[in-house]
Parts: C-alpha cells; structure tokens; sequence
C-alpha cells in the first residue's frame, strides 16, 4: 500500500471543525495521486472558494470523515479495499457530516452503478475523463444547495 494511504497529504491538513466558514471544505477520497490532485487543479479554476482535504483508503477516509466537517465529499468508486458505496455507508455514520454532499467520481461506469450511488445518497456522479471547470462549478454549487446554503450559495455568502 503507498505510504499515502494512511495519512493527508501536506498541503492539505485540516483541524477537527471547518477551518473558515468562509469557504467550501471538501474531502477528496481517490486512490489515484494523479486523480485528487487533478481535482483539485480544476477546481481552482471553478471561481469557488474551496479547500481540499484528500486521502487514498477507506480506513483514512473514515478517520477524516470522524475528526473534521466537509460541506462536500468526492468520492472515487472503484478502491483498492472497496468501493465508493462502502464510503457512503462509512460517511452516513457519523452525525458530523450529516450535511456533506457526496459527489460519485469515476470513470466511465454502468448505469446500475450510478444508479445505486444516487439511491445511497450521492448528489451528482463526475466522470473523472470528462470534468471540466465548468462542469465541476455546477457539482460543486448542486452539492451545496443539497447541503443547505441556498441556491448553491458558498458558505461566505449564505
């Protein structure tokens, strides 16, 4: 298992609650270095204020998912150790992010896949080859709506 699994990356440590009610807080979970950092490259470019905490498993994801608070979960279906369905149970678990929005991201995926993400609670399904900035602005401000800032409002100006 690459080192990465158990741990956040550097540039993204995040404390027990939000770190600024100011801006989008997010969790990325992708066993793909390349993938997570690719999302987060796209979503600077989206004009959101959003920060990114990312991990590789589903063991880091429910560390993370337990100590701190996202507004919105990016979740890859096909892991190592599981699936993205597993994460959602994981994340349905803990009261702390009752609110997160998961989006499914993945690669090109049968209908009965995304199908049984949307049932499990995810608000939009991303294919990681075809995202684009605006695409993802739009996941991004449906996430939040379903979340509860209105009419996708980010949470500086809820």
């Amino acid at each position: 298992m690459p080192a990465d699994d158990f741990a956040l990356e550097s540039e993204d440590q995040a404390p027990l609650v939000y770190k600024n009610e100011a801006i989008v807080q997010a969790l990325i979970l992708d066993d793909s270095n390349f993938d997570r950092k690719r999302l987060r490259r796209i979503a600077k470019h989206t004009g959101l204020p959003i920060e990114f905490t990312s991990c590789a498993s589903l063991i880091a994801f429910e560390k993370l998912i337990q100590e701190s608070k996202f507004h919105i979960v990016f979740i890859d279906y096909r892991l190592p150790e599981g699936n993205g369905l597993e994460a959602l149970k994981i994340l349905e678990k803990y009261e702390n992010n009752a609110n997160a929005s998961p989006i499914l991201i993945a690669g090109d995926l049968d209908g009965d896949v995304v199908a049984s993400a949307f049932k499990a609670g995810c608000v939009d399904y991303i294919a990681k080859r075809k995202v684009d900035k605006r695409q993802l602005r739009h996941s991004i401000l449906n996430a939040l709506t379903q979340a509860g800032f209105p009419s996708g409002r980010t949470p500086a100006e809820k």
